[in-house]
């Protein structure tokens, strides 16, 4: 019996934490506690079994809907998100270049266009913060899928106004702006793709 639960402790390693090498130890106890293992096994197998269930049906979950999106990973930062299909990656132009306040990480354009519809970026000059947007109005603070987001509208007239919402990446400003394609505001299919996008969002 006791093999059984050491080998499912390897699954639940993978299954919770994805690498065999998290900071997770089994050991076989000795002496009284060695009767309360025993009784415990089936238990801790079940509970096992249902956790490596629900993390896989998770995973299976947040990418089943979004099979036509492709995945963007930044290890640098421990990232990753889902885009759809009609945007694509664009080099960094004068609206999506990195400077000493800000590292973009991800420019989308439509596969029709050059100009970034959608940007990734960290800022690094300063610790996490959330400033007012448009009009000094401050970011709702609202949860989209399994993280807390600050939400807003920033720009002017002389520019367009985008859609902004940030992230505490460890003490960094994780922000992602869905900006006007054409005109000054942002369309109503960017608006419905923007939920979407957030909640691809995964941090290890």
């Amino acid at each position: 019996m006791h093999m059984s639960i050491l080998e499912n402790s390897q699954q639940l390693r993978l299954c919770v934490f994805g690498t065999q090498s998290a900071n997770l130890r089994f050991a076989m106890p000795t002496g009284r506690p060695r009767v309360l293992y025993f009784t415990l096994a089936p238990a801790i197998s079940l509970l096992i079994s249902f956790l490596c269930a629900h993390v896989q049906a998770s995973d299976i979950d947040l990418k089943a809907p979004h099979s036509h999106w492709h995945e963007y990973v930044n290890r640098k930062y421990g990232i990753s998100l889902l885009y759809p299909d009609p945007y694509k990656p664009i080099a960094p132009n004068g609206r999506c270049k990195d400077n000493y306040y800000r590292e973009y990480l991800l420019c989308l354009g439509p596969t029709v266009g050059s100009d970034p519809v959608i940007s990734v970026s960290v800022i690094v000059a300063v610790p996490f913060h959330v400033s007012p947007g448009a009009g000094d109005l401050m970011p709702t603070r609202q949860r989209i899928g399994r993280h807390l987001f600050y939400c807003g509208v920033v720009g002017s007239m002389g520019v367009g106004f985008s859609d902004s919402c940030v992230f505490n990446l460890r003490g960094k400003t994780l922000e992602f702006e869905f900006n006007p394609l054409d005109g000054v505001n942002v369309t109503d299919e960017t608006k419905r793709l923007e939920p979407t996008m957030l909640k691809t969002l995964q941090i290890f």
